[in-house]
């Protein structure tokens, strides 16, 4: 699969070194494989790549087992912190600052992340439910 998708050998090489986690892609290989691999060459236990492999990992878990498609933050906090004791509060939040676009410096905005409510989820589903929702509101004109 990975093969496929970047074509190249030496460029599936290349990204695994920066981010092992990268694995999960593969069927077969889910957060706890990726991550036995990942720290036993060595990655970082509060890695940015790593927390936001477990961040996918624990929102899709969320989405398959109850249905959710948000959490609120602390949860998503206390989630992490269970898995990954390492991480620390500020290195959270500079992440999901990253992951959320808040920062305004990074592209890689994969979270939605809804201030006045603390609710994070990830934009796949938030894109999916805007989409099924104006979907729901043709058929009703209709």
């Amino acid at each position: 699969r990975l093969k496929e998708k970047y074509r190249s050998t030496d460029t599936i090489l290349h990204n695994l070194a920066e981010n092992p986690y990268m694995l999960m892609e593969v069927d077969g290989i889910g957060w706890k494989k990726a991550d036995e691999i990942a720290l036993k060459g060595g990655y970082s236990k509060n890695g940015k790549y790593r927390v936001r492999a477990y961040c996918i990992y624990y929102l899709e878990n969320q989405a398959e087992i109850n249905g959710h498609s948000w959490v609120y933050l602390s949860e998503l906090y206390k989630g992490v912190k269970d898995e990954i004791p390492e991480i620390n509060k500020e290195e959270m939040i500079s992440y999901l600052q990253d992951w959320t676009g808040k920062s305004g410096i990074s592209c890689d905005s994969f979270l939605y992340y809804d201030g006045p409510t603390k609710r994070i989820g990830l934009q796949k589903y938030r894109k999916l439910i805007l989409l099924l929702t104006r979907i729901t509101l043709m058929f009703q004109i209709l």
